[in-house]
């Protein structure tokens, strides 16, 4: 795809920003990971030993139009999820029909730097098959300019900047 700003054309793969691990997972030192967190790529665990209680995360997508493409950018971010919601996205892990389980209740889990906070920005998660990430969905009368962009869509190049964000 070709940005209409800088004229490069740039691969739809490759403006695609991803966070690792739920920024709650970040802060932890390596020993704190070690003792009280459990992840991979797509789930993670935090047993948090200040209140006593563990909270859930789920790695999802987040789709985004591109207006100079039919194809759309996709944020890899994390979300955090009542341990209900967890189970049952384990549960319905492999299962072909996921796709008809409704949205699941989630909050965003990353901070994206740029925005006002994002961390805690609620959502919902759309299971869409076991090969695939699920989707993240906002309600489109949330107030955030990520929510903004994601009902409108973005440019190539903004697209492009928000790699930038997390490289």
């Amino acid at each position: 795809m070709r940005c209409s700003i800088c004229g490069i054309e740039h691969p739809i793969e490759a403006i695609e920003p991803a966070f690792g691990r739920p920024d709650a997972y970040i802060a932890l030192s390596d020993g704190e990971r070690e003792r009280h967190a459990k992840a991979d790529d797509d789930l993670c665990q935090i047993d948090d030993p200040t209140s006593g209680g563990t909270r859930w995360f789920v790695r999802a997508v987040l789709p985004v139009a591109v207006t100079e493409s039919d194809e759309a950018t996709h944020w890899g971010l994390w979300t955090e999820v009542a341990r209900e919601v967890f189970e049952r996205v384990v549960e319905l892990w492999s299962d072909p029909n996921q796709i008809n389980e409704p949205p699941l209740p989630a909050r965003l889990a990353n901070h994206i730097p740029t925005y006002p906070e994002t961390i805690g920005l609620p959502c919902a998660l759309q299971l869409t098959g076991p090969n695939t990430r699920a989707e993240i969905v906002f309600s489109p009368e949330i107030d955030h300019p990520l929510v903004e962009e994601y009902e409108s869509g973005v440019s190539a190049h903004r697209a492009i900047e928000w790699v930038g964000l997390v490289s």
